[in-house]
């Protein structure tokens, strides 16, 4: 279901230019407080160009193309 919220991490990505080439992400829209950004979601869960910040966040996916 899309519309349903899910807990995604958020992650601080080292160099942000390597993910729009990456085999591995997708991009899709959330919404966090009423505010709707752009997003990607890495799908490589061992991935060396993103570090874990703090807790995961509650957001929903509003798009997910």
């Amino acid at each position: 279901m899309i519309n349903e919220p899910l807990r995604l991490r958020l992650v601080e990505l080292l160099e942000p230019k390597l993910c729009h080439t990456c085999r591995f992400v997708s991009w899709g829209l959330v919404e966090e407080d009423g505010k709707q950004s752009r997003t990607l979601r890495c799908q490589r869960l061992d991935c060396d160009n993103w570090v874990t910040k703090g807790p995961d966040r509650l957001v929903t996916v509003v798009d997910d193309s």
